[in-house]
């Protein structure tokens, strides 16, 4: 999650050291309870990862970057 939230901040805009975004609460995970994968239980535990930011706040590149992830 460290790792996530540098990369946010990093194409947020954000300056070195910061420590919160500016403009989002930061990624949220989700542990799902019950997880079926093609119709059978899951294996493995699942994760939603959640990267809410105000629309329009990053561009194609930036969208991009997050998802490559890399500081």
């Amino acid at each position: 999650m460290q790792a996530l939230t540098r990369t946010l901040l990093k194409w947020e805009g954000a300056k070195p050291g910061t420590r919160r975004p500016s403009r989002s609460p930061g990624p949220l995970v989700h542990e799902a309870d019950l997880v079926t994968v093609a119709g059978g239980s899951a294996q493995r535990p699942r994760y939603r990862v959640v990267v809410p930011v105000p629309q329009g706040s990053l561009d194609d590149e930036a969208k991009q970057g997050v998802v490559a992830g890399g500081d």
